[in-house]
């Protein structure tokens, strides 16, 4: 089934003001497109094949790792996330380890 999820193909629908946003460049580090990528590559291994209209299930996000991985400060990464939540590109919901993650305005289409 893992296999399976590595292999589907995703569409993704983003607002003008999100692809605006995401063309803000960032001192240093990943790019807020390639960040925002970073977090569909995390979606695409939390995929539910058997889920017909899109993808349900959230990942876990931990700020300090992903401030790692694409060398953001801790607070550059939760700004990133929250206003991704406000432009509906993310939803967040609190977790004991960081924030569960699930991107939305995600469909699977058929290869």
């Amino acid at each position: 089934m893992e296999k399976e999820a590595k292999n589907i193909k995703l569409k993704v629908t983003l607002s003008y003001d999100l692809i605006q946003y995401l063309g803000k460049t960032m001192p240093n580090g990943f790019s807020r497109w390639e960040a925002y990528a970073y977090l569909l590559k995390l979606q695409k291994g939390s995929v539910d094949i058997s889920y017909e209209g899109g993808l349900k299930i959230s990942f876990l996000a931990i700020a300090s790792e992903l401030g790692k991985a694409w060398n953001w400060h801790r607070n550059s990464v939760s700004s990133f996330l929250k206003t991704l939540e406000n432009e509906g590109a993310i939803e967040l919901k609190p977790s004991i380890n960081g924030n569960r993650v699930r991107v939305l305005n995600i469909q699977k289409i058929d290869a």
